[in-house]
């Protein structure tokens, strides 16, 4: 599992899961590639842009195979709440897609 280190407060963790988020009150669940993790957040690929702030149920069905005990599985969350904290465009000359990034909910 690749870290990567960054101007953020947690350290981040590659990771390629595959991702359900639903929209509360929409009802619509999506399967989407998450990218990386961390204790605070999961940034993740998804073919609509969800705004920021906006709040979603997210569900993993497992952690990575390579996922070490401790901090990193810490990021592992198998079901939790998050906030939209950013969405990018990504263009490429065959597809569109978004990149997003959530923060989890601390409870």
């Amino acid at each position: 599992m690749t870290k990567h280190y960054e101007k953020r407060k947690s350290l981040r963790h590659s990771a390629s899961p595959v991702l359900t988020y639903q929209l509360p009150l929409s009802g619509n669940k999506r399967n989407v590639r998450g990218l990386n993790h961390s204790v605070s957040g999961i940034s993740f690929e998804n073919g609509s842009e969800i705004k920021p702030d906006s709040i979603v149920y997210v569900r993993r069905d497992q952690c990575a195979p390579d996922c070490l005990p401790g901090e990193n599985c810490n990021g592992c969350r198998s079901v939790t709440l998050a906030t939209i904290r950013w969405c990018r465009k990504i263009k490429t000359r065959e597809t569109e897609f978004y990149r997003i990034g959530a923060k989890y909910f601390e409870f």
